[in-house]
């Protein structure tokens, strides 16, 4: 199977949760759109409660809008992502060693989410084509979950050879520290969507990221 490359003049990751976003804005579509607009240029769709047919049409409606300046990931759904538009799917740790990746949509590319201890490693079928790292600082959704902290970057990408997205309790104020220590870019939940600007804090890592 032929995957795309991941080649990106810097990586700014939102993962959306529908229903999450809903707490904030009325209307989520507007709110991903302007996210985009104001420099996000990856969105993961990690939404379990949203009926199928709604996160196929936003992720089309993504696509269509904005064509190669997005890159849609959806996280674990391999039908949803091989029958929408995406540009690829996320594999938890977990799920890597036995993903049927025969499944999948040809020219997906394929993310991992791996962790500091991974005993999900062996999949001599596919290699990923980017990891999301974490979690490295403490995040609200993870509490239960110890921060790796920023120095173990070099070490993940001399590992998987691909670009490295940190993940977990990054926001406007740490990014800069998260892309010295290594990582290639960042994966924001609550550091967007609980700022009080969140399109003048999406500016502002977008800046930091191109440092």
């Amino acid at each position: 199977m032929l995957t795309q490359k991941l080649d990106l003049p810097y990586y700014l990751m939102l993962i959306i949760d529908l229903d999450f976003i809903k707490k904030t804005f009325s209307v989520p579509d507007d709110f991903i759109f302007n996210s985009i607009k104001s420099g996000v240029n990856m969105v993961q769709v990690r939404d379990t409660k949203t009926e199928y047919a709604n996160k196929l049409s936003l992720i089309n409606k993504i696509k269509t809008k904005f064509n190669n300046n997005c890159t849609v990931i959806v996280n674990s759904d391999y039908r949803l992502a091989s029958e929408s538009n995406a540009d690829g799917i996320q594999i938890k740790a977990s799920e890597w060693g036995n993903f049927n990746f025969s499944n999948l949509r040809p020219n997906l590319l394929i993310g991992k989410s791996t962790h500091l201890y991974d005993n999900h490693e062996i999949n001599n079928i596919k290699k990923p084509n980017y990891v999301i790292f974490g979690t490295i600082f403490k995040s609200k959704s993870h509490l239960k979950t110890k921060p790796i902290g920023l120095n173990k970057f070099n070490s993940i990408k001399k590992k998987y050879q691909c670009p490295v997205i940190a993940i977990g309790g990054i926001n406007v104020n740490n990014v800069s520290e998260v892309i010295k220590s290594g990582a290639d870019g960042a994966a924001f939940i609550t550091g967007i969507l609980n700022s009080q600007n969140p399109y003048s804090t999406i500016k502002k890592i977008k800046s930091k990221l191109l440092k």
